[in-house]
């Protein structure tokens, strides 16, 4: 068998080629202004205060927990774990080695 490439084949993928490297989707050489970098950065610092703050309203939420409290989701967590372990199976186990306990 003899293989020929035929000629608007080859051509329409030039063409395809060329239009992908002629329109590229990014521009790396577009410049952005000094007040958009200082307004991200402004708003990355809001994003940290935030973070801060949340992270110490959850460690005084916990502080502020009973030791039963604390327990109880301890347990709810292991319970999490066990409940979900069907799910942490790959596609493959669950198809072709279907022995859960």
């Amino acid at each position: 068998m003899k293989s020929t490439i035929r000629p608007k084949y080859f051509i329409v993928v030039i063409a395809i080629a060329s239009i992908f490297v002629i329109n590229p989707s990014c521009k790396p050489t577009e410049g952005v202004s000094r007040e958009v970098k200082d307004a991200e950065k402004v708003q990355d610092q809001q994003e940290k205060e935030a973070m801060k703050e949340y992270e110490a309203a959850v460690k005084k939420h916990r502080d502020q927990q009973s030791d039963y409290a604390k327990q109880l989701s301890k347990d709810m967590k292991k319970q999490r774990k066990n409940n979900n372990k069907v799910r942490k199976r790959s596609l493959w186990d669950r198809l072709f080695r279907n022995n859960c306990p």
